[in-house]
């Protein structure tokens, strides 16, 4: 299902992306955007990184790279703040053809992992 134009709901097609939320450090809390997109989204779903607290780079891009492999459709990446440095990394680490599966990728606020002071694990 997706809503049209005037909020209602349509029927989804197969062709419509699949929306995949990336969350940041500690996930993402019961009020947060991506949250409220997951909850009232039929197209969205969370990319289930785990380690919200204690990120690792290459188990964060193997579940990254697992629920895009995963959807059944195209995929637009709606990550946020270290979210956003894991598409990156994902990206670097695994090229995919223009447009499949990956159709776009939407990053707020990309966390600034170079700036002194970061902490080790970020």
């Amino acid at each position: 299902m997706r809503r049209d134009a005037v909020g209602s709901f349509a029927p989804f097609e197969s062709l419509h992306p699949t929306v995949l939320t990336v969350p940041g450090l500690g996930g993402s809390g019961s009020a947060h955007w991506q949250t409220l997109w997951e909850r009232d989204r039929p197209d969205t779903v969370r990319a289930e990184l785990g380690m919200w607290n204690t990120p690792h780079r290459n188990s964060w891009v193997t579940k990254l790279d697992q629920a895009i492999r995963s959807a059944q459709a195209p995929v637009v990446l709606a990550a946020h703040s270290l979210g956003c440095i894991a598409v990156a990394w994902w990206a670097a680490l695994s090229p995919q053809p223009f447009g499949w599966p990956v159709a776009g990728a939407l990053l707020v606020a990309p966390a600034d992992v170079d700036r002194p002071g970061v902490p080790d694990e970020l």
